[in-house]
């Protein structure tokens, strides 16, 4: 199943922070031109039509840390990582659901027995490289919602 076409605008699909440098281009046999950036994503840009660029993919853009799969529901996992970010995922779709900015780099995830919340463990580093942080040892609680909601913070 080949990735869904998403506009910029669609609230799945915008990442937080600043935009993404382009990291390698390629031009198709329409004239399209395909954009891949330094943050994990790839877009295409019809010159000839007066639209925003789709983007079809989109990950996280920095080291890799926590993974949990949904006990409930085999085609969701959740992810998060040094950028900063918890992610949850539709294997059916191939797309990310949500996305939630973290308070610090994200090392661990875990769905509740039910499915209906996501821990994450907050950790040193990120922008920080080593430098302690307000909410370094936290475990936070969001509700899995399509806002991600946070629930609470439990301190270390």
């Amino acid at each position: 199943m080949p990735f869904a076409r998403r506009t910029l605008q669609d609230e799945s699909t915008r990442r937080l922070g600043s935009p993404a440098a382009a990291h390698a281009l390629c031009v198709d046999t329409n004239g399209c031109l395909l954009i891949g950036t330094v943050c994990n994503e790839i877009y295409e840009v019809d010159p000839s039509k007066d639209e925003p660029p789709m983007c079809y993919m989109q990950g996280h853009y920095s080291e890799f840390w926590g993974l949990s799969a949904h006990p409930t529901n085999a085609a969701e996992f959740c992810t998060t990582a040094e950028d900063g970010t918890l992610r949850v995922w539709d294997l059916s779709m191939r797309v990310m659901k949500y996305m939630r900015r973290l308070p610090g780099p994200g090392r661990s995830c875990a769905y509740s027995p039910d499915g209906a919340a996501i821990a994450v463990g907050i950790g040193v580093g990120g922008k920080a490289k080593g430098k302690p942080s307000a909410t370094q040892g936290q475990w936070l609680l969001y509700k899995n919602d399509a806002q991600l909601t946070k629930v609470r913070a439990f301190e270390q």
